[in-house]
């Protein structure tokens, strides 16, 4: 491996993101001749010509898609794929499928809801009013756009305080116009209507950059079957044995529940039809339909929340949309269910999909970054990506000081290491820091710092004229370089880090109109500065769910994690409280003397009531690396340790501008220490000294530039 760091197989190298060779990503300065009525030879030689760049440049493959241009439908479009499949395999290039006409998955371009409208997403609206009456009736109309009354219920009130013991089941009396009509005997009573519709409007899918378009349920497992079917039937009829071959892996793009995503003020839908790809289904919201509060309603929903909880969903939805305190057990079962749903017709069905074909199930998830948004997205994310072979990510930035700190590609490995996946995906590219110049030197450190988080393949959407050929190849290699010698092994953690799910769940409004007391951000943000205070530090570290941890072992003192690894520290972000099987086991871990932290001043921790040995963090991390030490530190530098086969080898990446020189000692016996310079593929063995159980040498790292130790112990 050495020995061909200098000239890396161009198999560990980068993926373009190149669609049907027609779109260009959005907002780049590509601009390619592409006549629509150009001839067949034409269209093939700008293909071939831009795929033996590729490949001259060093990119190990592409990522493509049938034709955007009457997606799905146009058998010239699949004859030409075939012909595009076969000529990057001739030239050596790796193939990924990307799966649908834009994001966000699911619709296929729209085919998957053609014909069939009852597979869209749907919402159960709410809409209450307040009424202090005599004996009178009550009348509330179906809103435009809505369905008629599914369910509907009089909650007593009294100064606003509401009985939902007391409540009173109206749901009988629809009127003909498919509203509540209720002969009210008087009182205050605050009356929830609710009726479905689907989720277009109020939603991003009605403002996205370049489809705005209506979308299935990904809850729903026959609508995503038939986006499953009608999208992989067909590149199953005309590719054949190339998929599993030549096709390696399918790219799903942000499948997501559909929060609710306020219009912006001026917003104006003809205006966001200016920068459509293709031929395709282009809607338009429709402004008249009010935005009223909504949760997800799919087929099943009502079943899968009986199951959890033993009584029926619609009995407690006017408590669920109250919101507050007191719903929180019935929001929390709610989005169990919701998510559970999600992830059966979603990601097991994929998997079921691809299994026969050979095919691995790779992509990204929406807004990994933002905690606290997860639950009303899609749910665990970690248990999301672990389902994946090859799990994803996707920043949209290439800044160093924005990527330094960025928690999506930590999310993506954590799980690979967590559900023992080989490989780690990220699609990188420059779309929302596009004002800054993507110099080589930028760009090489933005790839050093994904691999430093544990990302190991790189989808890149920069685009393919924004750098010179020689930039092209520096990159490429430079990328491959990493990926060579970051191949397999295991990585070593020093901590686990406590991802809170339901503790955030718990509080997160699930309606736009609930009360909103932001504490479910506060541990998001918990989250987030505990990451940075131990990468400030160069505590490598794992986010790790509910469910891994349950299955980690105890052994001689030490946690041992489904991967294999063995963390010293389990650290958990300010929460209050813990469930019941994770409390139960924590005791086991103290009980083994395993140091388990807590973020913020000293407390109970509802469900640890008697356990004493926890530790108290308040707003600083009191470890320090038991692993590679800087001298002098410095904050800005990260680290990344993977054990492969009996060699240490560890990334320094140094996100910032200014040059550091010191240093660097890590916890070895005598053998041969090797310094590899990335940019260069230069190695150089490095005169350490043996101090005290660590091997200490000097390192000179300039700004924005990374380099990789490689310790060999000495064979007995």
């Amino acid at each position: 491996m050495l020995q061909q760091l200098p000239h890396p197989d161009r198999q560990y190298g980068p993926l373009q993101i190149v669609h049907d060779f027609r779109f260009t990503a959005l907002n780049l300065p590509d601009q390619y001749a592409w006549l629509e009525e150009a001839s067949l030879d034409e269209k093939r030689a700008h293909i071939r010509g831009r795929l033996e760049r590729l490949a001259g440049r060093g990119f190990a493959g592409v990522v493509l898609n049938v034709a955007f241009k009457s997606y799905l439908d146009d058998e010239q479009a699949w004859l030409l794929l075939v012909w595009i499949v076969d000529t990057a395999q001739s030239l050596g290039l790796r193939i990924w499928i990307y799966d649908e006409q834009y994001y966000p998955s699911g619709s296929a371009g729209g085919v998957t809801l053609r014909d069939h409208p009852e597979l869209e997403a749907r919402g159960l609206v709410c809409v209450n009013i307040d009424t202090d009456t005599l004996a009178a009736p009550v009348r509330v109309a179906s809103p435009c756009g809505h369905s008629s009354l599914v369910y509907a219920y009089a909650v007593p009130r009294a100064d606003d305080i509401l009985d939902f013991a007391g409540q009173i089941d109206l749901s009988r009396f629809s009127d003909a116009g498919g509203g509540l009509c209720w002969h009210c005997p008087g009182g205050s009573w605050r009356v929830y209507c609710f009726f479905t519709r689907t989720l277009f409007e109020g939603t991003y899918l009605c403002r996205a950059l370049r489809a705005p378009r209506r979308n299935i349920s990904v809850c729903d497992a026959r609508a995503v079957k038939r986006f499953l079917d009608v999208t992989f039937d067909p590149y199953r009829r005309w590719l054949g044995e190339r998929l599993g071959g030549a096709v390696e892996a399918v790219f799903t793009d942000e499948p997501s529940l559909l929060a609710f995503s306020p219009y912006p003020e001026g917003f104006d839908p003809q205006k966001r039809h200016s920068k459509l790809p293709t031929l395709s289904i282009h809607e338009k919201p429709n402004l008249d339909i009010p935005l009223y509060p909504y949760i997800h309603w799919p087929d099943g929903l009502e079943a899968a929340f009986a199951a959890r909880a033993g009584y029926a969903l619609a009995d407690c939805l006017p408590k669920l949309f109250a919101g507050g305190p007191d719903a929180q057990q019935e929001k929390l079962t709610y989005l169990d269910a919701i998510n559970q749903l999600f992830d059966h017709a979603y990601n097991l069905q994929y998997k079921e999909k691809l299994a026969p074909l050979r095919l691995a199930y790779s992509g990204h998830m929406l807004a990994e970054e933002a905690f606290d948004r997860h639950p009303i997205l899609f749910g665990d994310i970690l248990r999301n990506l672990g389902r994946m072979d090859i799990p994803g990510c996707d920043l949209l930035y290439s800044d160093p000081d924005k990527l330094r700190w960025s928690t999506a590609c930590k999310l993506a490995s954590s799980a690979a290491h967590l559900y023992q996946r080989k490989h780690v995906m990220i699609e990188a590219s420059n779309m929302s820091d596009r004002d800054q110049d993507l110099t080589l030197k930028r760009l090489t450190c933005a790839m050093a710092i994904e691999f430093a988080h544990g990302v190991d393949l790189i989808t890149s959407y920069y685009g393919e004229q924004v750098l010179a050929d020689a930039d092209y190849a520096a990159f490429t290699t430079y990328v491959a370089r990493l990926a060579s010698l970051f191949d397999g092994g295991t990585h070593q953690t020093q901590a686990l880090v406590y991802y809170p799910f339901r503790q955030i769940a718990a509080h997160c409004p699930i309606t736009q109109d609930q009360p909103h007391t932001g504490r479910h951000q506060e541990i998001g943000n918990s989250l987030t500065q505990l990451s940075q205070k131990l990468w400030q530090k160069q505590i490598d570290f794992d986010y790790i769910n509910d469910e891994k941890l349950l299955e980690c072992q105890i052994e001689s003192g030490r946690l041992i994690t489904p991967g294999g690894e063995q963390p010293r520290w389990l650290l958990f972000p300010e929460i209050d409280a813990i469930d019941a099987p994770i409390a139960a086991w924590l005791r086991q871990v103290t009980a083994a003397g395993i140091t388990v932290a807590f973020c913020g001043p000293e407390r109970e921790i509802t469900g640890l009531p008697d356990c004493q040995s926890l530790i108290f963090m308040g707003d600083a991390v009191p470890f320090a690396s038991q692993d590679l030490i800087l001298d002098p530190p410095r904050q800005d530098i990260l680290v990344l340790h993977k054990q492969i086969g009996s060699q240490a080898r560890y990334l320094l990446v140094n996100t910032g501008s200014d040059g550091w020189t010191g240093q660097v000692s890590i916890p070895a016996g005598s053998g041969r220490l090797v310094q590899a310079d990335i940019l260069t593929g230069d190695l150089t063995d490095t005169n350490g000294d043996y101090r005290q159980g660590r091997i200490v040498a000097e390192c000179v790292l300039p700004g924005f530039h990374a380099c990789v130790l490689l310790f060999e112990p000495q064979a007995d």
